[in-house]
């Protein structure tokens, strides 16, 4: 899980009185050590973190916030889960979060398997920083210039296979 910026970040250990944090901050990383633990220590956590006025505390809390609730939600107590199971799913929501913003606007566009298929290996190498857009772009003209700058399929060449089942019943 990603943790929250600290409070008191940038104190540095054993300075003068004008490095200590506020009064008021020392409650904030205090909560904070038991934040990960459950929804009875977030909620608490970010009550005290609203009063410490961090702005990127704030930030943080607001944007990973309601994940986070979900996911505390969701999770059973620590007693009833293997002990192989994660906590959080959240390193994978980091990563994922970027397909599901950019699938997001085209959500009910999305027909054909196929196509979504290439869509979502595009995706998947821009994620992995494996994409190459003047690569792709000199291989289309490439392979068009080949063809006299005419593709050489029908407009609809990638279709799904005649009685595969809907992406959406």
């Amino acid at each position: 899980m990603r943790m929250a910026p600290s409070a008191c970040a940038g104190t540095p250990a054993g300075q003068g009185a004008e490095a200590q944090p506020k009064p008021r901050a020392r409650g904030a990383t205090g909560a904070g050590r038991g934040s990960a633990v459950g929804l009875s220590f977030w909620r608490p956590f970010v009550r005290v973190a609203r009063v410490v006025e961090n702005e990127s505390l704030e930030r943080w809390i607001a944007v990973n916030g309601p994940t986070i609730e979900s996911q505390f939600a969701r999770r059973g107590l620590a007693s009833r889960r293997p002990t192989d199971m994660p906590l959080t799913t959240s390193a994978l929501e980091q990563i994922t979060r970027p397909i599901t913003t950019a699938l997001y606007p085209r959500r009910y566009a999305l027909k054909n398997r196929e196509r979504l298929n290439r869509l979502l290996m595009l995706l998947q190498l821009h994620i992995n920083s494996d994409d190459n857009v003047q690569a792709y772009a000199k291989a289309i003209r490439v392979w068009l210039e080949a063809n006299g700058g005419r593709p050489a399929g029908h407009r609809r060449g990638i279709a799904d296979p005649a009685g595969s089942p809907p992406l959406r019943c």
